[in-house]
């Protein structure tokens, strides 16, 4: 690449091989020339490490970087920033796409509104290609903040590939990301310190990616393995947030308990009730275990989120409370008394 890319945008990838190509070509295909393409293989055991070869023998601004082995999304970030040289970062998953004008609307939006942070809307695609409704909770129009910190007071998202960050956002916030495997909710962890630090953040309503919904993405691995895997990758989350505020002075800063109550209603509403019966009740007292001191700590607020929660209520009744046969020791006495009252 002759010039230096204005936006270096991160593709973490595995085992993406039946998507990695619609990905690339939407990423090339942008009508902003200035950008390079960061892509790391994490140690994929398909097609992806020959396609993304290919593309970058075919096209300078593709950049990859290989991991000999599967070391998880977080990592993969952080080693695709260390390899970007653009002024701003994007970000895109190997199974969704953007549209030609996306990266060319978010760097006029965010220069036009003087932030370090754009935050914009996305479709949500099912494998016909219909769109789906949209998440409560996105841009309906726009929406200017004087701090990250405000931003955060208000709404929280985090998902990397909506947003937009200047560099620098990611040189301060390099030293609190430790370099630890993290493959599900790391978006919680990078997202919330980008915002945290973000001078001026600004939510548009453009709808400027394409999340692509289908039965292999992450998130819909209905497994005991991977329930419990994802229960202390989000408790290691919460602690990595809890150790970033310790260092800013700032641990009563609200918005961190509304991400812990995220996580709790992503493992009771989501997780659990996709296993299996005897599994549950295997899943719910490890999360228990993991999570027990910090429901202690943020009892009132969590049920009074659940209780708005229809499916954290059932995942509660149904496999915490009435399937356990030997609950650990820490919060289960409180939320007991505390759903007994209902």
């Amino acid at each position: 690449m002759d010039k230096a890319p204005t936006i270096s945008i991160l593709v973490p990838v595995y085992n993406a091989a039946p998507f990695l190509e619609r990905c690339l070509n939407s990423l090339l295909g942008q009508s902003l020339a200035e950008i390079e393409v960061v892509a790391v293989d994490d140690g994929s055991e398909d097609a992806s490490p020959a396609i993304l070869r290919r593309y970058a023998e075919a096209d300078k601004r593709v950049k990859v970087v290989t991991h000999p082995d599967n070391q998880g999304t977080h990592r993969t970030r952080l080693d695709g920033f260390r390899n970007a040289s653009g002024r701003y970062i994007g970000y895109a998953d190997p199974d969704d796409w953007v549209e030609p004008e996306t990266f060319a609307t978010a760097l006029r939006l965010l220069e036009q509104h003087q932030a370090d942070t754009l935050r914009f809307s996305y479709r949500r695609i099912d494998p016909d290609g219909n769109d789906l409704p949209r998440t409560p909770g996105e841009p309906v129009k726009t929406e200017v903040y004087s701090s990250g910190r405000e931003y955060l007071r208000r709404q929280f998202h985090s998902t990397m590939w909506s947003h937009l960050h200047k560099r620098e956002l990611w040189e301060t916030a390099l030293p609190f990301f430790p370099d630890v495997e993290l493959s599900y909710a790391e978006d919680n962890l990078t997202s919330f310190v980008l915002a945290y630090l973000s001078r001026r953040f600004v939510c548009v309503p453009d709808a400027l990616y394409c999340y692509y919904i289908h039965p292999a993405s992450a998130m819909q691995i209905g497994t005991l393995d991977n329930c419990i895997r994802q229960i202390n990758y989000r408790r290691l989350v919460i602690d990595l947030l809890h150790t970033f505020l310790e260092a800013k002075n700032d641990v009563a800063f609200l918005p961190y308990r509304k991400v812990v109550i995220a996580n709790y209603n992503c493992i009771l509403g989501r997780l659990l009730p996709r296993l299996q019966e005897a599994d549950r009740a295997k899943a719910s007292v490890h999360f228990l275990d993991r999570f027990g001191e910090l429901i202690s700590e943020h009892a009132d607020q969590v049920v009074n989120e659940l209780q708005q929660t229809q499916g954290g209520l059932n995942a509660l009744y149904n496999s915490v409370w009435w399937k356990i046969t030997s609950p650990p020791r820490n919060g289960i006495a409180f939320l007991k008394k505390s759903f007994a009252r209902q």
